[in-house]
């Protein structure tokens, strides 16, 4: 948690170390020793980088991963980008190092925008709500500016089911598809029209699996359709059982103990005074975590935050609490490891996929220095995300080389 500054203090000594070794993935400075043993690691949040991929502060290995999206269809590992949820389940090798199995990429919502509102960081699809941060990754459109009501979006983030709406980590703009998702809660039933209510959209789910079973209010859902939602009404061709973060709600990642969980969501079920909540389907002990952002006392439920520490008897017992703050651009900062492949300037070139500016004058080099930015250099990255021409650029704070 709070990676930047431990990273910057490193750069400010020269150091770099972590540009000495490649790993599975292709990237640098990633595993300098994993096996097949190692501690059990779950990892659930929003990619912050590649070489091989950076979720809450972990870099693993995801040379021999199975990559999946949340219809279980198996995907490339290119098709991984900056912001997207994803879920991580393989081993430790330290504190900062591991090996994926496997990883689920999901996404929230997709469909078309019913509102934006810039002033207020939020946007509307499908009934539901979208809060942006400063840290939100835009694809396919600069940012919000850039989007129109009626643009399909696709969008990645932490899901607050009581308030049917999702703070982005990634808003990602498509080509309409005729491929229509979201998730939430369901607040109301109407089992005679086969309908249900989840934020402000009313589903019907007359030709599902849902259509013989009993959908209960409280009950979280992903729902596919083929048809755009007419009068505030979708007609679904699929409803599922989900958790928060998209998966099986049977998965929960806490079955073992010693098993060590990262997850970054939304805070649910506590009670004033009491150190024990949830975060999604994850029971949270937080008496003794060491709190970052905000603190224990402060803490109430739709905040979102980022927890760590070993599974016991079924609960996630945190060492470490970090409380988001939605308006501090630097309060998520990200990391490409790996060779430039495209380069135009300084202030244009690619890493992993992203576009880098290191035009900036206060940036820091480490084992080399601006000149020697060409392609094929091999570099570790360390910036903040802004906007660009075509989505967000990643504004390099420090840099540096090694093969």
């Amino acid at each position: 948690m709070n990676q930047r500054r431990a990273v910057l203090g490193r750069l400010g000594l020269g150091a770099l170390g972590l540009l000495t070794a490649s790993c599975g993935g292709g990237g640098v400075g990633a595993l300098a020793d994993v096996g097949s043993g190692g501690t059990g690691s779950t990892t659930i949040g929003p990619v912050s980088g590649f070489g091989s991929v950076i979720v809450n502060g972990l870099r693993y290995d995801d040379s021999a991963a199975v990559i999946t999206d949340d219809s279980g269809a198996t995907v490339a590992a290119s098709a991984l980008g900056l912001g997207m949820l994803v879920r991580v389940d393989g081993t430790l090798s330290d504190a900062s190092n591991g090996r994926a199995a496997t990883i689920r990429v999901t996404s929230q919502l997709l469909g078309p925008l019913s509102a934006i509102d810039l002033a207020a960081g939020t946007l509307a699809l499908l009934g539901q709500g979208v809060k942006l941060t400063a840290t939100t990754v835009f694809a396919g459109v600069a940012d919000a500016a850039g989007l129109v009501v009626g643009d399909t979006v696709e969008v990645w983030g932490a899901l607050d089911p009581a308030n049917a709406t999702v703070t982005a980590s990634r808003v990602e703009r498509k080509t309409a598809s005729g491929a229509f998702k979201l998730m939430g809660a369901v607040t109301a039933v109407n089992s005679g029209a086969r309908s249900c209510t989840i934020g402000a959209l009313t589903v019907r789910y007359a030709g599902t699996s849902f259509a013989t079973g009993a959908v209960e209010i409280g009950d979280l859902v992903r729902v596919r359709a083929v048809l755009a939602p007419a009068a505030g009404v979708l007609v679904a061709t699929e409803v599922e059982d989900v958790d928060a973060f998209g998966g099986d709600p049977g998965d929960a990642p806490t079955a073992k103990n010693g098993h060590q969980l990262g997850v970054e969501g939304v805070v649910s079920g506590r009670v004033t005074g009491s150190a024990l909540f949830r975060v999604g389907n994850v029971a949270v002990d937080a008496s003794g975590a060491v709190f970052s952002g905000g603190t224990l006392a402060a803490l109430a439920n739709g905040d979102r935050i980022e927890v760590s520490g070993p599974v016991t008897a079924g609960v996630l017992v945190a060492t470490q609490v970090e409380v988001k703050v939605d308006r501090d651009r630097e309060a998520q900062e990200f990391e490409l490891h790996g060779p430039i492949t495209r380069f135009t300037s300084r202030a244009s070139f690619v890493v992993r996929g992203v576009t880098v500016d290191a035009s900036g004058s206060s940036v820091v080099f480490g084992g080399g220095t601006a000149a020697d930015l060409k392609l094929g250099a091999v570099v570790e990255v360390h910036g903040l995300i802004e906007g660009g021409a075509n989505g967000s650029v990643l504004m390099a704070t420090a840099i540096g080389f090694g093969g």
